[in-house]
């Protein structure tokens, strides 16, 4: 199983020994991998969240004005700066508002 590390603003993606894999992007504030170990969501310092394949390549951008974003299932629950919740779909739509 991998793991997300962010160093000095990288997001990179490690193995549990701590032998790197690869970046994913720069600019990271947070990242978390799915339970599949296959996409990472990250968040980053300008508020955007985005979803990323385990190679690293962007597949979309998901909300922007985050203060952080998890894996919630097969879902993403993204907490926004105003303090409220949005859990969105992978595709980025949005399921409701908490």
């Amino acid at each position: 199983m991998n793991l997300v590390i962010i160093k000095n603003g990288r997001a990179e993606l490690v193995r549990e020994n701590g032998s790197f894999v690869n970046n994913i992007t720069t600019n990271a504030l947070s990242g978390q991998l799915n339970t599949k170990g296959d996409l990472i969501v990250i968040t980053k310092v300008d508020g955007r969240v985005d979803l990323h394949r385990a190679n690293g390549s962007l597949i979309r951008n998901i909300a922007t004005n985050a203060r952080d974003a998890r894996f919630n299932g097969n879902d993403i629950a993204v907490t926004r700066n105003d303090g409220k919740t949005d859990i969105r779909r992978e595709n980025g739509s949005l399921i409701r508002t908490i």
